[in-house]
Formats: C-alpha cells, sequence, structure tokens
C-alpha cells in the first residue's frame, strides 16, 4: 500500500505532530508513505534535518492552484499511490481535485477543528462530493459538525489523537528550562503552549495573567509556539497590560516535554478546541 499525505501548514502544530506519529506507525508497518508540504514548512524543514520522514514539495499558496493539481496527480500515478489523505484545508481541496482524475485512489481528509462549515457551494463541494472516501474526525465533537452538515455518518470515522508516552512521560525533568529562562525558586511558572492563532485564546491567557500577577507577584508565565498571530502583537499587548516583564515568549520549540514538566500549571484558554 502506498500513501500520500498532504499539508499545507507552514508553521508547527498538533495536526503536524498527529501527521508525523501516523507516518512513523504506518512506516513500522510497511506502509510506503509520502508527505506533500511546503517546501518553506517546518515540516520540510524538520524531515530533512535527520528525521529521516519521506517528504515531497508542493506550492499550497493558494487553495486552486492548477499547477499544483498536475504535479499532485503525476506525482499519484507515477508512484503509483493507492492512498490520499489530506490534513489541513488547502490540501483538502487540492487534494481533492486532484483526485477527480485518480478514479482508482481512495480520498481521505480529516477534521481538526470545531468550526461550523461555511454555507456556500464551495464548501458544500468540499464537505459533499461523492469522491471523498471518508472524513476522519478527531473527536465526537467533530463528528458532530459534519453530522450537522448532512455529511452521511457511513462517510466519517473518529479517530482521536494519541500521545508518545515514551517520549511524554511523568518522569522527565523541567530543571532545565527553568534554569534556562531564569525561573527563580520559589516562582511559580504558567504556560501555555498552542499555534499562535486568535482562537487559541491568547489574549484570553495574558488577561488572565495580569488578574494572577496582582495577587502573586512571584508569578511568571510563558508562551510557546508559532503561528499566524505576530508574537509582537502579543508583545504589545503584555506590554499594555503591564506583564511584559513576567512574560516569556519562547517562539518555537522541540522540548515540549522538558517545557510542560518546567509548568507548574499548564494552561488551555482556547475559544474552541476539538478535543
Amino acid at each position: 500500500m502506498k500513501i500520500l499525505h498532504l499539508t499545507d501548514a507552514c508553521s508547527w502544530s498538533g495536526g503536524i505532530e498527529q501527521l508525523i506519529l501516523l507516518s512513523r506507525g504506518l512506516m513500522k508497518r510497511n506502509v510506503e508513505i509520502f508527505i506533500g508540504c511546503d517546501k518553506k514548512s517546518r515540516l520540510f524543514l524538520y524531515a530533512n534535518s535527520g528525521h529521516k520522514l519521506p517528504v515531497v514539495t508542493f506550492d499550497f499558496k493558494r487553495e486552486i492552484n492548477f499547477q499544483t493539481i498536475r504535479e499532485i496527480i503525476h506525482f499519484a500515478k507515477k508512484n503509483n499511490i493507492d492512498i490520499i489523505h489530506a490534513h489541513h484545508p488547502k490540501a483538502h481541496t487540492l487534494g481533492l481535485l486532484s483526485s477527480l482524475w485518480l478514479p482508482g485512489t481512495i480520498f481521505i481528509a480529516s477534521r481538526r477543528v470545531v468550526f461550523k462549515i461555511r454555507n456556500n457551494p464551495f464548501s458544500y463541494f468540499k464537505y459533499h462530493a461523492s469522491r471523498i472516501d471518508n472524513i476522519v474526525a478527531v473527536s465526537e465533537a467533530v463528528k458532530k459538525i459534519l453530522l450537522d452538515t448532512n455529511i452521511p455518518a457511513e462517510k466519517i470515522t473518529v479517530i482521536h489523537s494519541v500521545v508518545d508516552t515514551e517520549r511524554f512521560n511523568p518522569d522527565i525533568s523541567g530543571d532545565r528550562i527553568r534554569q534556562e529562562f531564569k525561573i527563580e525558586p520559589g516562582e511559580i511558572l504558567v504556560g501555555k503552549i498552542a499555534n499562535y492563532s486568535l482562537y487559541k485564546g491568547h489574549d484570553i491567557f495574558l488577561k488572565s495573567a495580569q488578574l494572577i500577577n496582582k495577587k502573586n507577584p512571584k508569578t511568571k508565565f510563558m508562551l510557546v509556539g508559532e503561528g499566524t498571530l505576530n508574537n509582537d502583537v502579543l508583545q504589545k499587548l503584555a506590554c499594555d497590560l503591564g506583564i511584559e516583564k513576567r512574560l516569556i515568549c519562547t517562539g518555537y520549540r522541540t522540548d515540549v516535554p522538558e517545557i510542560i514538566a518546567a509548568f507548574d500549571v499548564s494552561v488551555n484558554a482556547s475559544r474552541a478546541e476539538a478535543l
């Protein structure tokens, strides 16, 4: 079996982590996989820095790009791809349109958010096309959104996200992280790890941090990640709230298990969360 995974995500996210875990699990089962991504993405850099993931690059800048569609079709035919699995929105559209010229190839799309599907002809085609063999929902909440859009239940499969318990476990020490960021003994570290985007609620986290800081000035706050929400915007909000000296923004990190171990409190302040 040969599978082509497609993702248009350029920054790192939980969806990318799940894609990597899935790919490695399939490879252990002797399934041949390819990962189609943007050449400027974090995933491409990760795959080419000793992590041994078979990546191929496509242009995902636009949701409808006929050159990209042609390249996906050519790649799928040349490599006898059995399944195309799209993991993000633009990849979903481009993969679906490509599959129209690949009648023997199964098309699967993953849905990782609980936003309502837009009520327009394009979105209707994207989720109701007969060419779609299955939509993977990461939770029952996501499945409900799909069912509410009148997608047949037999076309939806719930597959929950997983955790690599060898990488994330209670025995990991956070001491190195606390030393790196000069967290003093007795200080409380409250953190949030998430893709920088509006719906993840970073502004809610910072406004809460202001309230906590007034009651306990020995608390420090840490934001870990990157994304579409500009880091400068978060820094400015922290300044406006008067907590800029208590805030640490780490940017992209690969040592997340140690960072979690360093936290006294880990916060999820999302406005919408598929899990």
